[in-house]
């Protein structure tokens, strides 16, 4: 039982990780919306500190997957699904996990929109870029050309 409420505890401390990457995404949603690039940067900073957090608490949950891996003879990509469906969890353990894939769910889908918004953003801006250069080259060849008439028209005056 003791190691059930670890594994609870840990797994609990993972949703709350989680939760706080899709408030993260969703906020970047926001920012993507409104074009606020350097609000957006520092948001990329403090997801990516999540993540680690989320890889450091992975770690802790190693032993804990190779035991119920080997115990439940399980999927080690899909172990906690599995462990689910075997239905050989307390229930509190249970409702920590299927919020976990909840959350997971909904974080995933957030985050696909996000990047195409970001895509797309990334397309459009390439698209104005190209009519910038354009429009310098055009610039350039012009000024090259009429160069000599317009010091002419420059130095009568």
């Amino acid at each position: 039982m003791l190691k059930d409420d670890l594994l609870r505890e840990l797994l609990t401390e993972l949703l709350d990780y989680y939760q706080e990457l899709l408030v993260n995404t969703r906020n970047q949603a926001d920012l993507l919306e409104t074009d606020a690039w350097e609000e957006l940067s520092k948001l990329l900073a403090a997801r990516e500190e999540i993540i680690e957090k989320i890889d450091q608490l992975m770690v802790r949950l190693e032993p804990f997957k190779e035991e119920l891996v080997a115990g439940y003879h399980l999927n080690e990509q899909e172990w906690l699904h599995d462990l689910k469906e075997k239905q050989a969890l307390s229930p509190a353990l249970e409702s920590v996990i299927i919020s976990l894939y909840q959350v997971r769910a909904d974080n995933q889908i957030i985050d696909r929109e996000n990047r195409e918004r970001l895509a797309k953003t990334r397309r459009v801006l390439h698209q104005e870029m190209t009519k910038l250069q354009t429009g310098i080259r055009v610039n350039k060849k012009y000024n090259k050309n009429n160069r000599i008439y317009s010091s002419f028209f420059d130095k009568r005056s």
